[in-house]
């Protein structure tokens, strides 16, 4: 059985926060409110875009209404430009490259939409990289819940045991703890306070850190 690398998408694989921040203040001008700064906008980012968009006015608990017609305005706008001044984290593209040389198995698993996640991948250029992606409304349920990323890993034909999930959140960590997974954690991503995050498994800092920790294995 090969070995397998899933990966988060936001704050993981790709700085998709400059495009998300444009279709929220867009989003929050309709409704007469001041923008967001990029470093609050990160903290709204890992659950969903339903549950970011819930955030970015102001809280979970808004009127269904009014919930629903904002989440509509920030897909019109987002659609538009999903990758606009986005980015790869550096390193990323050498160590998919090296990965995909040594002949593992890589999927995706984010709470994203399946659909901007495919096409922010594509737009990347590292959509051949990838057979399984799993989006936060492929499935029933979303992550921390272990299915998606068991989903995944049963796709690609490999096993929890031979399977490493990379990440930069608590829901990320969460998940992985879940499904009894190795968890590799990015700290260059988007989770703001580090020293709450509880997991057993590999912090990193630079892509290039996690090729050289994954020649052993």
């Amino acid at each position: 059985m090969k070995r397998a690398a899933i990966f988060d998408l936001d704050g993981t694989l790709v700085h998709s926060a400059p495009a998300i921040l444009l279709a929220a203040n867009a989003m929050r001008d309709e409704f007469e409110m001041p923008p967001l700064s990029l470093q609050v906008l990160t903290t709204y980012i890992g659950g969903g875009i339903p549950l970011l968009v819930q955030r970015c006015l102001g809280g979970q608990h808004q009127d269904e209404d009014r919930a629903e017609k904002a989440l509509q305005i920030f897909i019109r706008h987002y659609e538009r430009e999903p990758t606009k001044d986005c980015r790869l984290y550096d390193g990323v593209f050498d160590l998919l490259s090296e990965l995909s040389r040594r002949g593992w198995l890589m999927g995706v698993c984010t709470n994203k939409s399946e659909g901007f996640a495919r096409r922010i991948i594509a737009d990347m250029g590292i959509d051949s990289f990838f057979t399984e992606i799993v989006g936060g409304d492929t499935l029933l349920v979303k992550k921390p819940d272990p299915e998606p990323l068991l989903h995944v890993i049963s796709n690609l034909g490999s096993s929890v045991a031979e399977t490493i999930f990379i990440g930069d959140s608590e829901v990320d960590a969460d998940t992985a703890l879940n499904a009894a997974c190795n968890f590799f954690f990015f700290e260059g991503g988007y989770q703001v306070n580090q020293s709450t995050l509880k997991f057993s498994g590999t912090r990193f800092k630079d892509y290039r850190n996690l090729a050289a920790l994954l020649q052993s294995i």
